[in-house]
C-alpha cells in the first residue's frame, strides 16, 4: 500500500487498530477498524476449530468402524464367552443358594421332619 510515495506495512490480522498516513494531513492518525471486521477475526479462528473438531471427529468413526469390520469374528466370539461366563456365575450362585438352604435345613434337623409333614399319597 503506498500513499503519497510512502510505502507503509499492511496491517497484520490480529491488529485491532491501524495506522494511516493520509495525503492531505501528513499526519499520523489512529483508525478503529469497522465492527465487522473484528468479529471476523474473532469468528475466524472459532470456524477454524469448529472445522477441525469435525475432522477429527470423522476420523475417529472412521477407525472405529474399520476396526469393527476388521474384527467382527473376534469381538463376537469375545463377547459370546463373557456371556457364557456370566450365566455359569449366575447359575452357581443359584445352585449355592439351594445349597446353603439344604445345608441349614440338615443342621436343624428339618430335613428328618419333612417327610412326616407332608402326607404320603
Amino acid at each position: 500500500m503506498v500513499l503519497s510515495g510512502m510505502a507503509v506495512a499492511e496491517p497484520s490480522l490480529l491488529s485491532f487498530r491501524k495506522l494511516s498516513l493520509h495525503a492531505s494531513h501528513g499526519s499520523l492518525q489512529l483508525e478503529s477498524p469497522p465492527p465487522n471486521r473484528s468479529m471476523s477475526l474473532i469468528k475466524q479462528p472459532m470456524e477454524g476449530l469448529k472445522n477441525m473438531a469435525g475432522r477429527y471427529k470423522q476420523a475417529v468413526i472412521l477407525q472405529i468402524e474399520g476396526f469393527w469390520r476388521r474384527n467382527l469374528l473376534i469381538l463376537v466370539g469375545v463377547a459370546g464367552i463373557l456371556a457364557c461366563y456370566l450365566l455359569w456365575r449366575i447359575m452357581y450362585g443359584v445352585a449355592g443358594i439351594f445349597v446353603s438352604f439344604s445345608e441349614r435345613m440338615a443342621k436343624f434337623g428339618l430335613l428328618a421332619w419333612l417327610p412326616q409333614l407332608w402326607p404320603s399319597w
